[in-house]
């Protein structure tokens, strides 16, 4: 086995509320992890250091946060520095792997027929990224925008989608478009080989995007099949519904975390989501929590990561709380953590 590696040290502490936001579905890690083997470093080698193992990562359809993205990927682009890294696993994507949206695409007619469907249910696969279509100078153009870009994995995710959008179109049509699509890139030139793979390439573009010939987009479907598409179709509404619900709590969660100096009340955030205050609460209820206890928990997480990684005083931290009284900040963080600011600090953990 290839000796191990140390794990990369450019990670940096994630603000609260933005390191567990859910990344990505755990199928992607997999096939990264699948990448590297073939280059002869073991899933359990590529894992190491992540707080992740590949028996755990096998199991279940939890999304991966977003810090543990960051640590899979430097891991693994630290073992293989190889700059079409992301492309190539993209590449190697059958459309299996992207559950319901892939049987959705593949029973499609055509290519314009599946690429509405990447708009609206890639969430169900992933986080990262926001699909859009325009049309520029006559040609049908798939753009994205980074939701919250993160510098060390942005290629590579950049490059994994690229790949399995190509695949999409290849396994819809039987037939390769690299040659025929435009792609803006909006990094470097890597090496010299990635001009090869994507002939048509603007690099160091503004933007991501994705610029298709109409002869793509008319070619008709391998296994064009109408019932079987319906009920895919079904599949990812109702994926979608189960999705925006289990979403509720970690939306409010966000906005108050954004918002902590001044936070949106009960009845501004009912709404944002369109519902009467009442509904809110019982929503909140159900998944067991409130209003209250997850303004309290966004101002404790916050609380503690300025006690942990900055230099700021208590009062300064207080202040960044919204707290005028200081000893009144001091008497709600031991009620949260069960001792104070300063204890907190100095011990650096939340035992007494």
């Amino acid at each position: 086995m290839t000796a191990a590696h140390p794990l990369p040290t450019t990670a940096t502490p994630w603000p609260p509320g933005v390191g567990d936001e859910p990344a990505v579905h755990p199928t992607y890690a997999r096939l990264l992890c699948a990448e590297l083997q073939r280059r002869g470093h073991a899933p359990d080698e590529v894992l190491a250091g992540t707080g992740l193992g590949w028996a755990e990562l096998q199991v279940g359809q939890r999304f991966l946060t977003r810090a543990q993205l960051h640590a899979v990927v430097t891991r693994a682009t630290a073992l293989c520095p190889e700059r079409t890294l992301g492309l190539l696993a993209g590449l190697g994507t059958e459309l299996s792997a992207h559950g319901a949206l892939g049987m959705a695409g593949m029973s499609c007619d055509t290519v314009a027929q599946a690429l509405p469907l990447l708009l609206r249910f890639s969430r169900l696969r992933q986080h990262l990224v926001h699909f859009e279509l325009q049309v520029v100078d006559e040609h049908l153009a798939l753009s994205l925008t980074e939701l919250r870009p993160d510098p060390a994995v942005s290629a590579y995710v950049l490059g994994h989608l690229t790949g399995a959008v190509l695949r999409l179109m290849q396994s819809i049509t039987g037939r390769d478009w690299r040659a025929d699509v435009a792609l803006d890139w909006p990094f470097d030139e890597p090496a010299a080989d990635a001009a090869a793979w994507l002939p048509r390439t603007r690099f160091g573009a503004a933007a991501w995007r994705l610029l298709l010939p109409p002869a793509l987009l008319a070619a008709p479907g391998l296994a064009p099949d109408p019932q079987a598409h319906q009920r895919a179709l079904r599949d990812c509404e109702q994926l979608l519904a189960q999705l925006d619900r289990g979403d509720l709590v970690r939306r409010l969660r966000q906005r108050l975390v954004d918002e902590l100096l001044h936070p949106p009340s009960l009845p501004a955030l009912a709404l944002e989501e369109h519902v009467s205050p009442r509904t809110l609460i019982r929503r909140l209820a159900d998944d067991g929590t409130s209003y209250q206890e997850l303004l309290d928990e966004a101002r404790a997480e916050h609380a503690c990561w300025l006690l942990s990684h900055s230099r700021l005083s208590v009062e300064a931290v207080a202040e960044q709380l919204g707290y005028v009284d200081t000893s009144n900040f001091s008497r709600t963080f031991k009620r949260w953590r069960g001792v104070t600011p300063r204890a907190f600090r100095q011990g650096g953990s939340d035992a007494d």
